[in-house]
């Protein structure tokens, strides 16, 4: 689903970077939480920033037991919320989100916040059945507004193929836009490894190799920073405005072709009559 415009999504990543950027102390446990909710997902200053993150980041995971955790540890430490605080992937930004509404040049996932919870006996009552959420805050430099998608499902915990760290299969079935429900969807999944799982921090192994890491954050605030980065004004790009003007704009139509053809061939070919000193000229017609 990712694009090979990269140049626009790079317009979209300095409008949120000026927001914040990922700050290598923003992996370590010592981190105050205002910093921590405040940092946004806007892809890597640098090479040699993304370098120390990611030496980082293998140290912690190589340094884990997470063959020594079954599925029911794993449930009860994933319970709770979790800000997503770095990826390895393409930009160090994601391509779509779960949501989808990045899959655009001029879109970007500033944010995203994962809630997973037990079932309860109230369930039964409130008909709730949704026991997994991923909320995602994106941001368009094309339209110049931001919105905040929540995709509700449940996950799944399950040994891994291979013996090693346990799996985790996410899969959502409702899309909601902005508190509103947007769309009951075909059921989407995604699946990871649980590399790592403490009670502050998660590093998911993807199935491409890449690695997302988040960080355990209480569920009011990360609430109440949606709401605030949703009301932040987001400036309209003109590069990403002319770039898309002049990507979808209309060549004008062809000319007709000019037949040149004499009168008497283009009319007996054409199948009609011409006159020539009071002569008829043209197809016999019996």
């Amino acid at each position: 689903m990712r694009r090979s415009a990269c140049r626009p999504r790079r317009l979209a990543q300095r409008r949120a970077q000026e927001e914040g950027t990922q700050e290598e102390k923003s992996i370590e446990a010592s981190v105050d939480m205002d910093t921590l909710m405040r940092s946004v997902l806007a892809g890597w200053k640098d090479d040699e920033s993304r370098a120390a993150t990611v030496e980082r980041l293998s140290k912690m995971e190589e340094e884990h037991d997470a063959n020594g955790m079954d599925a029911p540890m794993v449930k009860e430490a994933l319970t709770g919320c979790w800000k997503l605080m770095a990826t390895t992937e393409p930009d160090g930004v994601l391509a779509a989100g779960v949501s989808g509404l990045a899959d655009s040049p001029y879109a970007l996932v500033t944010a995203q916040y994962q809630t997973f919870r037990k079932p309860d006996p109230m369930d039964v009552l409130t008909g709730n059945t949704f026991f997994m959420e991923t909320s995602e805050v994106v941001v368009d430099v094309l339209g110049g507004n931001s919105s905040v998608a929540t995709a509700r499902g449940g996950f799944r915990v399950e040994a891994g193929s291979s013996g090693g760290a346990q799996e985790v299969t996410e899969y959502y079935s409702r899309l909601e836009l902005d508190g509103q429900q947007a769309a009951e969807v075909p059921e989407e999944q995604s699946r990871w490894a649980c590399v790592y799982l403490s009670r502050e921090w998660r590093i998911c192994g993807l199935p491409d190799g890449s690695r997302r890491t988040y960080a355990k954050v209480d569920g009011a605030a990360a609430r109440e920073e949606m709401d605030r980065l949703r009301g932040l004004t987001v400036p309209i790009d003109p590069a990403a405005a002319a770039q898309w003007v002049a990507a979808n704009a209309k060549a004008p139509p062809p000319p007709p072709p000019v037949d040149t053809r004499p009168k008497w061939q283009r009319e007996t070919e054409d199948g009609g009559r011409f006159t020539r000193n009071g002569g008829n000229f043209g197809p016999i017609t019996g």
